[in-house]
Formats: C-alpha cells, structure tokens, sequence
C-alpha cells in the first residue's frame, strides 16, 4: 500500500498535466477562422443585468451601451458592451445587437474590436444575407466573414443569430493588409448615416456639410479637414467631370472596375 501512493500521486499529476495541456492547445486553437466557421451551429452567452437587458428591449430605437460579459467556445471577455442595432429590423422582441469589446476597455476577442449579432427579423429563412455575402466573397469582392449561432441571454434561449464581421479597421486590416488599416496612415472608412435621400451629388465646398451624413470608421481622431476632403474631391469630381474625361479623371480616385463588379453582384444578389 505505500508503494502505491506515490505511484498514485505521480498518475494523477501526469492526468492533470496532460488535461492542463489539452486545455492550452485547444484555446490556443480557436481563432477568427473558428469563430466565423459556417459549417457548425455556435453557441453564444451574454451575461447582463436583468434590469439592463429589460431597458435595452424596452427602448430598441436607442443607441444606449450597456455592460455584458460575453462567452464563446470556453472563451469569457468580461465587460464588453451592447446596444440594439439595425434599421428596419430593430425591435424589442428579438433585438439585432452590436457588440464592442473595448467600449469599456482597452481589449478584443479574437483580434476583433467588434461583433455584429445579426436577428434576422426580417428574413424568415435567415439565409439571405450570409448567401449574399459568400456571392461577394466568392466574386473575390471585400465581404463580411458571418455564421449561425444560438444566443443565450442570462443563460435564456434569444433565438437564432448571425454572427456578422463588422466593416471595421480591422476588417480594412484582413482584407486590405496592414498598410490600409494602420490606425495614423492607413485609408479612411466611412459608413453612410441615412439622414435623407442622398445619391453622392455635390454638396459644394464645405466639409462639414459631408460630416453630417458620414461617419468615419477609421481615423477617427483626423481633423475635419483631412477626414473630409476625400469626399468632396470624389463627388465633386463625380458630378463635374465631362463624359469623355470622366474614366480618366475618376478613375484616379476611385476603383472603377472594382465598383462596376460590385453593383454587378449586388443585382444579382437582389
């Protein structure tokens, strides 16, 4: 029998070793890649106040942030925040959320800043989108990586998602290489913000006037001068350039293959 307790000890640490080892390899393991598999149904947690999660349902219309731990995979990042998210499909219900890891602190989840959970409350099928991005990706067109997930709030069954890669800087980064999505010199993203029918006709001069209806998302801290001007110069040249120079012209600030193959897709996704 004394023989045996050492033997003993010694097995159970050679178990907690390898076990310990098997945990490191499989976290170290999981990556974007994983994460936007669409091959496998994943399963998300959001961990928030009752009281919050009421309020953000409540008041679906609104940008509100609030505090949530998020887990995936036996990966836990503590005190990201939500809000609701969407246009046409926002509502209390079955909210579309946006997740940001650092709106709180300095952190990511897999190297991403941000998370789109996309409720599909307009497409029954749930199918649309995620088809309509592999069509982009597939014409080797710039495309948000997304798949399915079961959501779980507070441990509660929410319903289907789509986990969506948000067009960000490090969206810019993968796509585009470090250069375009360097955070001082890289290129500049913006999201149009709908505030009126807006069809990229010229606004004159005044930089502030494009401020209104885009939102950077990358160089954010830039003086309006800088972010802006690229917009003008773009429509002004958009709308000002003659039909015999307009290749020429336009062609020098904007793709324009790159976007005639886009609206191709883009139709016949539609």
């Amino acid at each position: 029998m004394t023989g045996w307790l050492p033997h003993r000890a010694w097995l159970a640490q050679t178990v907690v070793c390898a076990l310990l080892l098997v945990t490191a390899r499989a976290t170290a393991a999981q990556s974007q890649d994983e994460l936007f598999d669409d091959g496998r149904l994943h399963d998300l947690f959001l961990t928030v106040s009752s009281r919050d999660w009421e309020a953000l349902r409540a008041n679906a219309d609104d940008d509100t942030y609030y505090t949530a731990d998020l887990r995936w995979n036996g990966l836990t990042l503590r005190n990201v925040g939500i809000r609701s998210r969407g246009t046409g499909s926002r509502n209390g219900v079955k909210p579309g959320l946006r997740v940001d890891m650092n709106r709180y602190i300095d952190q990511t989840f897999l190297g991403l800043r941000a998370l789109v959970l996309d409720n599909s409350y307009t497409d029954p099928s749930a199918l649309r989108e995620l088809l309509a991005m592999k069509t982009f990706a597939r014409a080797g067109l710039p495309a948000p990586r997304e798949a399915y997930a079961r959501l779980f709030v507070n441990n509660e069954y929410a319903g289907l998602y789509v986990i969506v890669e948000p067009i960000d800087r490090t969206f810019v980064t993968r796509v585009f290489g470090a250069a375009e999505g360097n955070i001082e010199a890289g290129g500049y993203l913006y999201e149009y913000t709908w505030i009126r029918e807006y069809g990229f006709d010229y606004l004159g001069p005044s930089l502030e006037t494009y401020a209104e209806i885009f939102a950077p998302r990358t160089r954010e801290t830039d003086a309006v001068s800088r972010l802006y001007q690229p917009l003008e110069m773009l429509a002004r040249a958009i709308n000002d350039t003659p039909p015999d120079q307009f290749e020429t012209t336009v062609g020098a600030l904007l793709d324009l293959p790159a976007i005639v193959k886009f609206l191709a897709v883009q139709r016949v996704s539609g």
